[in-house]
């Protein structure tokens, strides 16, 4: 499990979000999420061992070492704080990040600041 994995916060999923698991027994692959139900509480992905599952939307994390997991995670960031007079972006305007081409330094730090948020929102 890589560190970014043990920080990073659950957020609703949609359709078409990679995700992987954290919770034994849900494989140990990046899979896409099929859909979504019971108003988000849980989601239907397709694991390779058992096909298509229905489960808690908690047991899964966005995968930010897909891009286009880091893309879906980093404008539901950026979305959290649309409501916010000032917010500095979170790399600074690199265009090379907003191309994909990220490290493990940008993908923990996007991690880090998702899982800020989620704290205040909850103490909220």
């Amino acid at each position: 499990m890589s560190s970014w994995e043990k920080v990073i916060p659950s957020i609703p999923l949609v359709p078409g979000v990679p995700v992987i698991p954290v919770v034994a027994g849900c494989g140990t692959k990046s899979v896409p999420v099929l859909g979504s139900g019971r108003g988000g509480h849980t989601i239907k992905v397709m694991t390779e061992k058992d096909g298509p599952l229905t489960t808690k939307a908690t047991n899964w994390r966005v995968d930010l070492n897909n891009p286009l997991g880091f893309m879906y995670a980093l404008m539901w960031l950026y979305n959290e704080y649309a409501n916010d007079c000032y917010w500095p972006p979170l790399f600074d305007g690199r265009v090379d990040v907003m191309r994909g081409d990220y490290n493990d330094r940008d993908i923990s730090k996007l991690a880090h600041a998702m899982r800020d948020v989620a704290t205040k929102r909850e103490k909220a």
